[in-house]
């Protein structure tokens, strides 16, 4: 220490608030930058003089790097992956410090076999070490992104990438192993609508209405002196609530009511231990005190509907947990290496297949199919693997916009990508998912082995436990004529269902109600008998506390008996129904289409028709 000069002082200390953006081998001027930050301050707080600060801030570096050292010594980051799994497991197998683990791995003459695929470890460091396939902030720092590639039905880790650009150190940062984040809805899968339909709480057709579970309380805006509406929990992504939603949709879609509803049902205490204990998702917080006395807990309705974790998990652990959808509902235990022998052969760390069967191959096989669709129709559209490949996965997005994910597989591999800043911050800036692009790229590089121009297209193992049946949208039973007399069109589709919970009963949400199609609205007694048509509209009652818009509001149905119907073009028929101060719901584009028709309402007869 003595021998270094004040500049060279106030050049280590830069490195310390960012090891990656402030390496003076890799980003001189950042660590300059920093290091003449640090210089003024030590002068404004009377460490040094101005005269010693000017000297410092004007003397230039000199790095006494080895080049050839320096490139033969720098691991993979596969490498580095080992090396701390196998110093984990001896930790933990073996009873190991920290500090004799690693005199172990790196002294003590040990054999590791690894799993490493040699051939997608090279594609991953070459699209990772080009900075051109990831987006660049106008800013000084630039997001990370990180991925990581698992054998669907070994757990085998076959490929890994921890950080964006070429690596040139040792144990640095892992954003794909070590970076813990909030998952936002790439959990869905796992913590609601796996277990969901395992414990036959959901099938794919089954309906949910897409409107909030609650609202805030009226406030007073103390800044503006107004009152403030409530806000409405919880938010989808593109702020639409739908209406009645079967669960393929919202799966598609990432509808995050749907998902809160479903985990309502299932408890928290459920799809918790179903991560925790069967998926092996470690580092998800049971409950946890802090020395304030803030009581910490993953295990609510925001964290695993949502995914907004209170530290978060590994992209590692998360696209090792998909390997149940991809892998007949059998969940692998993902691994870096097979094992470890001492220096005379002896093998003192055992890490052999293991895999525990956690759903049925059916409901594996269902979701698999629902997430196809997240592909083929959903958030993840963009993907163009799966013209040759057949592709299923999930997107994510945190909410306050930090993080974004994707997690997909095909028949031959599962991948996972993460996309954030090193120092969490806003990614408002990049639009859309970058996730989709880097795994559309990389994985499209990896299946060029399995693809050819001959190749006919690449499908997912058929399973004779699921059939697919027609269904009703609006309810996910069986079709009447009403569901087919929809003004949207018939609501007929058609999903997987596992043999023996295919819908049975005929749908009971449409009603055949007369409308006046020439004049628009629902009919009334003196309407023309030649303008009217029965149209199927959908029976549901719904009361909010503010207005909100739901789209398929107007195509509401209720009895208002006595009561006298609404004539406004604006609201439904029944809006005469709703007490003061609530609301049922509107759509969107001004007049309704569940109006009632006043060109032929004569309110003078309904007034003598219904007079006490």
């Amino acid at each position: 220490l003595s021998e270094l000069t004040l500049a060279e002082c106030a050049t280590i200390a830069a490195i310390t608030n960012s090891p990656s953006y402030y390496d003076p081998i890799r980003h001189p001027e950042h660590n300059k930058a920093r290091r003449d930050i640090i210089l003024r301050e030590m002068c404004k707080q009377g460490y040094i003089d101005e005269a010693r600060r000017d000297e410092a801030i004007g003397t230039e570096i000199l790095l006494q790097v080895n080049e050839e050292m320096q490139e033969k010594h720098i691991h993979s980051w596969y490498v580095d992956m080992v090396i701390e799994d196998v110093i984990g497991d001896l930790m933990q197998q073996k009873g190991y410090s920290r500090t004799m683990a690693s005199l172990m791995v790196y002294t003590g003459g040990l054999q590791i076999d690894t799993v490493m695929d040699a051939d997608v470890q090279e594609v991953l460091e070459e699209y990772y070490a080009e900075v051109s396939h990831f987006y660049t902030d106008s800013g000084e720092e630039n997001p990370q992104c990180s991925m990581i590639i698992i054998h669907p039905k070994t757990g085998d880790v076959l490929g890994v990438a921890g950080a964006v650009g070429q690596k040139n150190a040792n144990r640095i940062q892992n954003f794909a192993t070590q970076t813990l984040r909030p998952a936002g809805s790439v959990i869905k899968p796992l913590s609601v609508y796996a277990p969901a339909l395992e414990n036959g709480i959901i099938t794919w057709g089954t309906v949910y209405d897409d409107v909030p579970i609650r609202f805030g309380k009226y406030n007073l805006d103390p800044t503006k002196g107004e009152i403030v509406q409530p806000t409405p929990w919880p938010q989808n992504a593109n702020h639409v609530y739908r209406g009645l939603t079967n669960v393929n949709y919202a799966m598609a879609h990432s509808t995050n009511t749907v998902t809160v509803k479903i985990l309502e049902q299932i408890g928290c205490d459920t799809s918790f231990d179903f991560l925790y204990e069967k998926l092996h998702m470690k580092n998800l917080i049971a409950s946890k005190t802090l020395s304030d006395g803030t009581v910490l807990t993953d295990k609510d309705l925001a964290a695993l509907g949502l995914g907004q974790f209170n530290y978060g998990v590994s992209l590692a652990e998360t696209t090792a947990a998909y390997s149940v959808f991809a892998n007949d509902g059998i969940y692998n235990h993902p691994r870096s290496y097979s094992r470890v022998s001492d220096a005379n052969g002896s093998v003192i760390l055992d890490n052999a297949y293991h895999g525990e069967a956690v759903i049925s191959e059916g409901n594996a096989a269902v979701m698999t199919e629902l997430l196809r669709n997240v592909v083929t129709d959903g958030s993840a559209a963009e993907i163009t693997l799966d013209e040759t490949v057949a592709c299923a996965g999930k997107t994510g997005t945190t909410q306050n916009n930090c993080d974004r994910w994707y997690i997909g597989y095909t028949p031959y591999l599962i991948g996972g990508v993460w996309y954030g800043y090193e120092y969490p911050k806003s990614l408002s800036s990049i639009s859309g998912n970058p996730c989709i692009t880097v795994w559309d790229e990389v994985m499209t590089l990896l299946h060029k082995k399995y693809v050819t121009e001959t190749t006919e297209y690449l499908d997912f193992p058929f399973c004779d436990q699921i059939a697919e049946f027609e269904f009703c949208a609006d309810s996910g039973q069986l079709l009447t004529e009403a569901c087919r007399r929809d003004p949207r069109g018939s609501r007929a589709e058609k999903g997987y269902f596992v043999l023996g919970t295919e819908p049975t009963a005929y749908c009971s949400c449409h009603r055949l109600i007369p409308y006046d199609t020439v004049s628009g609205g629902v009919a009334c007694e003196a309407c023309p008998s030649e303008t009217v048509e029965y149209v199927g509209m959908i029976s549901v009652e719904r009361y909010f506390p503010m207005q909100i818009t739901v789209t398929d509001a107007q195509y509401v149905y209720r009895d208002v008996g006595s009561t006298l119907p609404e004539t406004a073009p604006n609201y439904p028929f029944f809006h005469n129904l709703l007490k003061e101060n609530e609301y049922c719901g509107i759509s969107k584009g001004g007049v309704q289409y569940n109006r009632f028709c006043r060109n032929h309402f004569d309110y003078v007869a309904w007034k003598e028709k219904h007079k006490e």
